[in-house]
């Protein structure tokens, strides 16, 4: 259960419901059943009912009646697999754009990456980005590679603390007293 639920959340964050997500569990739940496995090639859906599903938008099949005869079921071969199954590590060269995995808490559905920002240089593991108007060293086990064929503006680290303006009130009513 709790990998379907991780596979829910992630799924539902990608199609960026946020607060509406609601709205968006039907679609998100048809995708899931709809999408092929990797070990067999089939979609939970076509195991359980013997046919592929029909999905909004799709044409339908050529030569087949609408309603299809029952073919046998197919067979998902049973899969072993552990949590600590080895991660392909995304190939950065210098110039890539980047996102990096933020930490700490956050929501279910809040952004899990921040970016893209710039690699400047590739050292093994480590990776050296352009972070705003400083440059930082991560792990390449945090970053994911920016794969879109668009060119976009790299981001801007985000401010941290309190606003200027709140920091300017606050000096100032410590100063009143």
């Amino acid at each position: 259960m709790e990998r379907f639920h991780r596979q829910l959340k992630e799924a539902l964050h990608a199609r960026g419901g946020g607060t509406k997500w609601l709205q968006h569990l039907p679609w998100v739940l048809l995708g899931i059943r709809a999408a092929p496995k990797e070990e067999a090639a089939v979609s939970a859906a076509e195991a359980t009912l013997g046919v592929p599903l029909q999905l909004p938008g799709q044409p339908l099949p050529v030569g087949r009646p609408n309603m299809p005869e029952l073919e046998p079921r197919p067979i998902i071969p049973s899969t072993v697999r552990t949590y600590a199954e080895v991660v392909a590590q995304p190939s950065l060269q210098v110039g890539d754009m980047a996102y990096v995995q933020q930490g700490g808490a956050r929501g279910p559905l809040d952004s899990t990456y921040s970016g893209p920002y710039r690699v400047l240089e590739v050292r093994g593991k480590a990776v050296q980005l352009q972070l705003g108007d400083r440059t930082d060293w991560l792990a390449v086990e945090r970053l994911k590679r920016h794969v879109e064929a668009a060119e976009v503006e790299p981001a801007r680290r985000p401010l941290r603390g309190r606003p200027r303006a709140q920091r300017e009130a606050a000096a100032e009513d410590r100063a009143a007293i």
